[in-house]
């Protein structure tokens, strides 16, 4: 939270109208009233809510808060704001619907010349074995009761996972994959800021790749940052999302993996394409495509016919129904 309170403190001037989108307990909007904001609205939705005003009461500030128990694409407020501030940052970055937030909130309540915290954030991936002894898929691969369940395991491939990572699971150095800017400017599009991106990996340490792991530096103002890099000595209160690769591989030193990550829904459901190739031997792909709630598309897949790279010819591996 250190962060986020030098943020604050470095953007709210005194008599600062500010909107604490997503409040949750509140904290947020206490840093804004400590730091001189005349007035701040808090905003969320559901008990969470009651929460954030029990404890701005708590501490002396509830005159200068207004409580609005609505998402923040429902709420009116009845004045313009000198700062939004959000805390509304997902495990990889964007799958808490950061960027449609914030553009409404913009469009709707800032002032010109308004600033937004955070400013920015970047992406980040990595080749990664799982977390835990034993990855979530292995269940789908053996016999329940006698019973033969591997059919589903072409939709848990498709899911993504909320683990925390620690550097031992980091197979290659992390890379940023995608910058989204929030800025004014850079939401007044008619699209949203695109989330997508390449990064190319050469592994570092030997194991067994059971996936893709992400996380995000968000850029909370020019010069202060946020992130939940699993190499940090302290965790944060973020976790990681894990994207999963059909079947285990095993990995070697300077073997090359390439990700290419594409977001959908406002950034609330990732796409994933995997490519490796072993130090001297043939690339091999594994393409995940996902829906909205996670299962596959139904429609044929172009990455399942034959194709020639660099030389070589190979058949991509795509989890599609297709």
């Amino acid at each position: 939270m250190q962060p986020f309170q030098s943020a604050i403190e470095s953007v709210v001037r005194p008599g600062d109208v500010v909107a604490d989108v997503g409040c949750g307990t509140g904290i947020l909007t206490l840093l804004a009233c400590r730091a001189g904001a005349r007035h701040t609205y808090a905003i969320d939705e559901g008990p969470i809510i009651e929460l954030a005003r029990l404890i701005i009461e708590q501490n002396g500030y509830a005159d200068r808060v207004t409580f609005i128990n609505h998402l923040s694409t429902r709420a009116r407020l009845p004045e313009p704001v000198d700062v939004i501030v959000s805390e509304t940052i997902g495990n990889y970055g964007a799958e808490e619907l950061i960027l449609p937030t914030l553009r409404d909130a913009c469009r709707r309540w800032l002032k010109p010349g308004g600033k937004l915290i955070p400013q920015a954030l970047e992406l980040y991936c990595a080749p990664i074995t799982w977390p835990e002894a034993k990855p979530d898929l292995s269940v789908w691969r053996e016999p329940v009761c006698g019973f033969d369940f591997s059919s589903a395991l072409s939709f848990a491939v498709n899911q993504q996972y909320p683990r925390r990572l620690s550097p031992q699971h980091v197979l290659a150095e992390g890379r940023c994959y995608c910058r989204v800017d929030l800025t004014p400017a850079a939401l007044d599009g008619d699209a949203l800021p695109r989330i997508a991106g390449t990064a190319c990996f050469r592994v570092a340490q030997p194991g067994v790749m059971h996936g893709i792991g992400g996380w995000f530096k968000a850029w909370l103002t020019e010069d202060i940052t946020l992130t939940n890099s699993p190499l940090l000595e302290s965790p944060t209160s973020w976790g990681h999302v894990c994207l999963p690769i059909a079947e285990p591989l095993p990995v070697a030193v300077g073997d090359e993996v390439e990700v290419t990550l594409r977001a959908v829904g406002g950034g609330g459901v990732l796409c994933w394409d995997v490519t490796w190739r072993s130090v001297g031997g043939n690339p091999k792909r594994s393409a995940i495509r996902t829906s909205r709630a996670g299962w596959q598309h139904r429609n044929a897949c172009v990455r399942c016919r034959p194709r020639r790279r660099r030389g070589w010819e190979w058949k991509a591996k795509c989890n599609s129904f297709c």
